[in-house]
């Protein structure tokens, strides 16, 4: 649940940023997740952080007030963090293009191999994207659906998948009394 809940705070973040709508809010999300220790991290839970982003000088820094050893930026709530992180995104010129080099380039991270444990939680982040998707298509199927129901519109005996599905579901299909 805390993925989705960032993964909406991020995408409207993002609107306000036209420059960023064609990177996808997943790849930003995983960048968070990496920072945060899949959003467990002390820095995430009492300092609001969501990026791990280090207090300076910047004139978009929100409260930039230290938070223990770990030296990052505090924020006063967590919509705040989002949006210092576009607005250090803008002030360096990052581009939708080459998103993630440009990012490391610019120096937000120290450690040489930040883009490859960016990319792993990209590619943890597929499952759960791919489920995103998937339970927004059965909202909008159901919302747009009838009486009848989604498994009697579609006749799943035309196709070879609808066969499959036919012969391995047959009894849940009963059980939810589906025909």
């Amino acid at each position: 649940m805390r993925y989705l809940i960032e993964a909406f705070r991020v995408w409207v973040v993002k609107l306000a940023f036209p420059q960023y709508w064609g990177v996808s809010t997943f790849t930003i999300l995983a960048q968070a997740s990496h920072e945060t220790g899949a959003f467990t991290s002390k820095v995430y839970r009492e300092g609001n952080n969501l990026f791990g982003m280090q207090p300076n000088s910047r004139p978009f820094d929100i409260q930039g007030k230290t938070m223990g050893r770990e030296n990052s930026a505090t924020y006063p709530t967590k919509w705040h963090s989002v949006w210092d992180y576009f607005k250090r995104q803008q002030a360096f010129r990052i581009t939708t293009i080459g998103f993630k080099r440009k990012t490391v380039d610019s120096g937000y991270a120290a450690d040489k191999a930040y883009k490859s444990k960016w990319q792993k939680h990209i590619n943890k982040l597929l499952i759960f994207k791919i489920l995103t998707y998937a339970c927004i298509v059965v909202a909008v199927v159901t919302f747009l659906g009838n009486d009848k129901g989604l498994f009697q519109k579609v006749n799943f005996k035309k196709y070879s998948l609808g066969r499959w599905y036919n012969r391995r579901f047959s009894s849940v299909k009963k059980a939810l009394n589906f025909k």
